[in-house]
């Protein structure tokens, strides 16, 4: 299976930026240690009045204030334009490789899932990975100049300072997997929270019309505290390293004092020297807590990075055959065996039975003996089944995406987007306003499209809010019809319809060279269907 890695994907996108962002940002630091020298020149100046220096001085003091406005005004501007691309990218490769998977391969992971991917993981690495990445180059290159520096200035301080750095470097590693853990641990919460609210949000309305607001709150306040918990551990063992670092540090400076007086008080070093190799070694001890703080963001997000990857790497299944659009669309189903991965028993068994093109079948039986499933199988969502099913001969697991060409599904719980009733319709379809007019005519949607104030253009509210469960059904029904599909399948696509509109659709649809599959619960269909399968 190939690699991916989407972080090394963002940064090799836009390596220009990335490179000029580091760029900039080894210049400011490297401004930053001009600045020590500055000051070194300073004190030096002031404790041997020289006029014939003064101006040199001047100009060095203002010349690397103004280089550093410059470059960090600069820096930011690259920085967060970079910033921008990335966590662009992060999105739309996450988007674009998610929704490129079959169905069999989508539905490996739950909706939850994915969307905790979007709202949680990629959240993190956007507001952390690259900008912990990038600190963690600069705080590295400033503790090498910084040491280089010191070491012109006095090795004893330098010694002490690399000893100190030393120490600290060596923290993470023993810190390093406890923290990838917790944040793997906070990740998980997060994920379970976001479940646990995206369900509560979407069935709000039976929540309350069963009254048990009580008990979703007791599930929601669980998890919430589970993910606090979890967020509180991460962060407080990544306190407690910053503690520990930042202690150290400061003892390392202390000991700079200390050594550099004894040092002045010997005429080893000029004070210019002293106050010099004090800001230094602030510099040193600075990059070094900044370098592990940066390094271990970085580490931290390993694991969120991994299962990103984890998800994005899963590629479809090499799928050769195509539906030819020019040939009849029969479909045949031979000892068809299925059962889903949690249960035993067989949900079909031996199951054969052959489809024709243009004729009509009607699909019924008891509840849960599996006609949605078997529409499905029929639709390539599970290819984990023993028997064939074959459109044109060709095995539905080897055919590509030109099946969704010719077949298509009108589901059983009806799906309207935030958008509006033509968006909702013809959804990129490119299609003519007599075509669309023909649609709505045959769906009987003409009424209700004149009655809206804004006609087609009007907005649907949340999941439909503002339509009926028969406008609703009768909207989905004519999305696919706009299409014009050669096998529709029927998922209990009339149940909330009256008798007097669904025969007028009926008398309509069936009228069309369609091969149908319709499953209907309902006994007294007056229409004719060429077959009827009765599962169960």
């Amino acid at each position: 299976m190939k690699k991916f890695n989407i972080t090394g994907y963002c940064i090799s996108r836009h390596k220009t930026l990335f490179c000029l962002t580091t760029l900039f940002n080894l210049i400011g630091v490297a401004i930053m240690v001009l600045v020590a020298y500055v000051i070194q020149e300073v004190v030096s100046f002031a404790l041997n009045f020289d006029p014939k220096e003064f101006w040199k001085i001047l100009l060095l003091a203002f010349g690397s204030i103004a280089g550093e406005l410059v470059v960090n005004l600069v820096t930011a501007s690259i920085e967060t334009e970079f910033y921008k691309k990335a966590r662009n990218d992060l999105y739309s490769c996450a988007y674009e490789k998610i929704f490129s998977k079959d169905l069999d391969i989508h539905s490996e992971y739950d909706n939850n899932y994915y969307v905790s991917v979007f709202m949680n993981d990629i959240k993190t690495l956007s507001n952390e990975y690259f900008m912990k990445l990038n600190d963690s180059i600069a705080y590295a290159f400033l503790f090498v100049l910084s040491t280089v520096y010191l070491f012109f200035i006095s090795p004893w301080i330098a010694l002490i300072i690399i000893v100190s750095a030393f120490i600290i470097v060596g923290i993470p590693l023993f810190t390093g997997n406890t923290l990838q853990k917790s944040k793997m641990d906070s990740s998980k919460m997060m994920e379970i929270f976001t479940k646990k609210i995206t369900d509560s949000i979407a069935f709000f309305s039976l929540i309350k019309l069963y009254k048990v607001e009580n008990y979703d709150s007791k599930e929601n306040t669980k998890a919430i505290s589970d993910m606090t918990e979890a967020e509180k551990k991460f962060t407080r063992k990544s306190k407690y390293v910053d503690a520990l670092t930042t202690v150290i540090g400061s003892l390392s400076v202390i000991s700079t004092f200390v050594l550099g007086a004894y040092l002045v008080y010997k005429g080893t070093v000029i004070v210019g020297d002293l106050v010099a190799s004090i800001q230094i070694s602030s510099y040193i001890i600075n990059s070094i807590v900044g370098f592990m703080t940066g390094l271990m963001g970085v580490i931290s997000c390993k694991p969120i990075i991994k299962k990103i990857n984890e998800l994005l790497i899963k590629t479809n299944r090499d799928k050769p055959e195509k539906i030819d659009a020019e040939k009849p669309l029969d479909i045949k189903v031979e000892n068809l065996e299925f059962n889903y991965k949690d249960k035993e028993e067989s949900l079909f068994s031996n199951l054969s039975f052959e489809i024709k093109t243009g004729s009509k079948t009607l699909v019924q039986g008891p509840s849960g003996k599996g006609k949605s499933t078997l529409f499905k199988l029929l639709l390539g969502y599970y290819t984990n089944y023993k028997g064939n099913i074959t459109y044109q001969g060709k095995e539905v697991t080897q055919i590509d995406n030109s099946l969704y060409d010719s077949c298509l599904l009108v589901p059983q719980d009806s799906i309207l987007f935030n958008d509006t009733l033509r968006h909702n319709i013809v959804m990129g379809c490119t299609v003519s306003e007599d075509k669309l007019n023909e649609v709505i005519k045959l769906t009987q949607l003409t009424e209700l499209v004149e009655k809206q104030e804004h006609g087609l253009d009007e907005m649907i509210l949340d999941n439909g809010a503002n339509f009926s469960g028969g406008e609703k059904q009768r909207i989905n029904l004519a999305r696919a019809l706009i299409r014009n599909p050669k096998v529709l399948f029927l998922d209990e696509s009339f149940s909330a319809l009256d008798i007097d509109t669904e025969n007028a659709i009926r008398s309509e649809l069936f009228k069309k060279d369609i091969t149908i599959l319709e499953i209907s619960h309902r006994e007294n269909i007056n229409y004719h269907y060429d077959n009827k399968i009765v599962l169960g």
